[in-house]
C-alpha cells in the first residue's frame, strides 16, 4: 500500500476481500467536471462535494452486512478532505427516513489504493460526522478506488429504495499549511480472529466492567481527532494510554437525542474530540480502547470501536513534538451534528404508546407452538391477546420469515412492553422466573458476517410453579415493533 497506517489492526472487511484490486468492473464512477462528487478545478478554495451510492433496495426486515462495488464515487483529483458527513436518503422522497423505520446501521469506507484494508471513515446509526481539525486533511488522488461495506437495517415489513449519501468538504493541494492525516482504526474485537474481523461483536460483561483491547503504534504520530462507536445499549468508549500510566485520553459518550438515557434505542449520537484535542505517540507506544454497556439489561452483539485521524511525524518534528509526551488532552468532547436530528424522533408511525396492550384481553386457548411470520407472533402477537400456555409446558417459536433471509428474536421484556421503539425502545430483562430469556437471531446466514443462530426454532419451558394469570412478555430485538405475550391458563 502506498500510504502508511498508524496502527496494525485487522479490519471489518480485510478477511472478506483480501487483496482488493485498485480497479474492477462495477457501476461507472463519474469523473467529469460538474458531477456532484467531483471538485471544480477552477475553484481555489474549499468545495462541498455530494457523493452517493445507490439506488439500493432494502428488503423487508433487512439486517445483513453487504459490500458495494469495488469502486464507488470519490473525488478523482489531488486534494484533501477536511470533513465527511454520511446519511441515508429515501430515493422516493429525498428525505432522511426515521431511524426507527430504516437506517444505515453501519457504513465503512476504505481506500484500496492508499490505505488498503484500513477504513478511512466509518459511521453507524449515530451518524457521526468526521470534521478534521483546521490545518489537517485526508489526501485524495485521481486513481483512488473507494470501497464501501455497509449494513442497511429495515425495521419494518415494507421495502424501501435508498441512497447512501456522503457529503465531503474538499480543498486543493495548494491550500497553505495543510498537513496530511492517515486513518487509525481501533477495533476492540475485530482483529482477534478471521470471523470476528467481519462481524466484530462480543457479549458485554454482566458486571458492567469494560471490554478492553490494547494496540501498539507503528510510527510516530500526532493524533488529532477521535470518535467512538457502540451498539444500542452502549454507554461509552474510553481511549487510554497504558504507556502513560493508563492515562484517560478521551471518552466518546453515547448521548440520547431525547429525554433521560435509555440505552436500548437507536436514537443516540456519539461525542467526538473538540477541535483543540491533540495527543502525540511514539512508535511502540500503547493505546487501549474500552467499551462499556448498560449492565442493568442483558446485551449481546456489542461493539467497541474508536476511529481516529493522525498526522505522521518526521524525526525532525518528533525532536520538538507538537504536544509534550503524556500530555493531558481534553477527556470529554462534543456532538458533531445539530442538537437534535428530527428523523430520529420516535414518531408513532405504527401507532402510539400503549398500542400493544399486552396481557389485557383474555388469553387464547393453550398452545405449545408460536409461529413468527409477517413480522408478527401467532398467536400472542400484535392484537394484544396473549397466547395461552400451561405451567410446565414447552413452547416452541418458529421463524417462518427466515426463508426470506429475515432474522427475528424472542427477547424477554418488562410487562407490558408496549411503548414506542425510539426512546422507549423495549429493554431486555435479566433471567428470572418471569422472563423467557432470549432466542438469539433465528435464521440462517454466513456465520462470520451475521449473528444468525443457524436455526429457525427456539423453545421456552414455562416454570412448573407459574400461577394462572402469570404473563410473559417479549419482543424482537431487531424489529422492536414486534411484541408478544404468553399467559398461563388453567389446565
Amino acid at each position: 500500500m502506498r500510504r502508511g497506517v498508524l496502527l496494525v489492526v485487522m479490519t471489518l472487511i480485510a478477511a472478506v476481500v483480501p487483496g482488493l484490486p485498485v480497479r474492477a468492473s462495477g457501476p461507472p464512477v463519474p469523473t467529469s467536471v460538474g458531477d456532484a462528487c467531483q471538485p471544480d478545478p477552477s475553484v481555489q478554495g474549499p468545495q462541498v462535494l455530494h457523493c452517493r451510492y445507490g439506488p439500493l433496495t432494502v428488503t423487508p426486515g433487512a439486517n445483513m452486512i453487504l459490500f458495494g462495488p469495488v469502486s464507488i464515487e470519490s473525488p478523482r483529483a489531488d486534494g484533501f478532505i477536511t470533513s465527511f458527513s454520511p446519511n441515508l436518503v429515501d430515493a422516493t422522497t429525498g428525505q432522511v427516513p426515521p431511524v426507527h423505520v430504516v437506517h444505515l446501521h453501519h457504513g465503512v469506507w476504505l481506500n484500496a489504493s492508499q490505505t488498503g484494508t484500513t477504513p478511512f471513515f466509518a459511521t453507524g446509526e449515530e451518524k457521526t460526522r468526521s470534521i478534521i481539525p483546521p490545518g489537517y486533511g485526508y489526501r485524495t488522488r485521481p486513481d483512488d478506488a473507494w470501497v464501501l461495506n455497509y449494513m442497511l437495517h429495515n425495521l419494518t415489513p415494507n421495502p424501501f429504495t435508498v441512497f447512501i449519501r456522503y457529503d465531503l468538504t474538499w480543498v486543493p493541494p495548494s491550500t497553505p499549511g495543510i498537513k496530511e492525516v492517515v486513518p487509525v482504526w481501533l477495533d476492540a474485537v475485530g482483529h482477534k480472529s478471521f470471523a470476528k474481523s467481519i462481524y466484530p461483536v462480543y457479549d458485554p460483561p454482566k458486571d458492567g466492567s469494560g471490554y478492553t483491547e490494547t494496540f501498539s503504534a507503528d510510527q510516530d504520530a500526532e493524533i488529532v481527532w477521535v470518535g467512538g462507536h457502540v451498539h444500542p445499549g452502549g454507554v461509552r468508549d474510553e481511549l487510554r494510554s497504558p504507556t502513560c500510566g493508563n492515562k484517560l485520553l478521551f471518552t466518546s459518550e453515547a448521548v440520547m437525542n431525547q429525554g433521560p438515557p435509555s440505552f436500548g434505542s437507536w436514537d443516540y449520537r456519539m461525542t467526538v474530540t473538540p477541535p483543540d484535542w491533540r495527543f502525540t505517540v511514539k512508535r511502540g507506544d500503547q493505546i487501549s480502547v474500552t467499551g462499556y454497556y448498560d449492565n442493568a439489561h442483558p446485551w449481546y452483539e456489542a461493539m467497541a470501536i474508536m476511529f481516529a485521524w493522525a498526522h505522521p511525524l518526521t524525526p525532525e518534528e518528533m525532536a520538538n513534538p507538537p504536544t509534550p509526551a503524556c500530555s493531558s488532552p481534553p477527556t470529554t468532547g462534543q456532538v458533531t451534528d445539530a442538537p437534535y436530528a428530527p428523523e430520529n424522533n420516535p414518531q408513532p408511525v405504527f401507532g402510539g404508546d400503549g398500542e400493544h396492550p399486552l396481557g389485557t384481553p383474555p388469553a387464547s386457548a393453550a398452545t405449545t407452538n408460536v409461529l413468527i411470520a409477517g413480522f408478527n407472533y401467532y398467536p400472542g402477537g400484535g392484537t394484544g391477546q396473549p397466547s395461552g400456555v400451561h405451567a410446565g409446558d414447552t413452547v416452541t417459536f418458529t421463524n417462518a420469515d427466515a426463508s426470506a433471509s429475515i432474522f427475528h428474536t424472542v427477547t424477554s421484556c418488562a410487562n407490558p412492553c408496549n411503548g414506542l421503539w425510539g426512546q422507549k425502545y423495549p429493554l431486555a430483562t435479566w433471567l428470572s422466573p418471569t422472563d423467557l430469556g432470549d432466542s438469539g437471531q433465528l435464521g440462517f446466514g454466513p456465520p462470520a458476517a451475521t449473528a444468525a443462530t443457524q436455526r429457525v426454532s427456539w423453545s421456552f419451558t414455562v416454570p412448573t410453579d407459574a400461577p394462572v394469570g402469570e404473563v410473559f412478555t417479549y419482543f424482537c430485538r431487531i424489529h422492536p415493533v414486534m411484541r408478544g405475550s404468553l399467559e398461563v391458563v388453567a389446565p
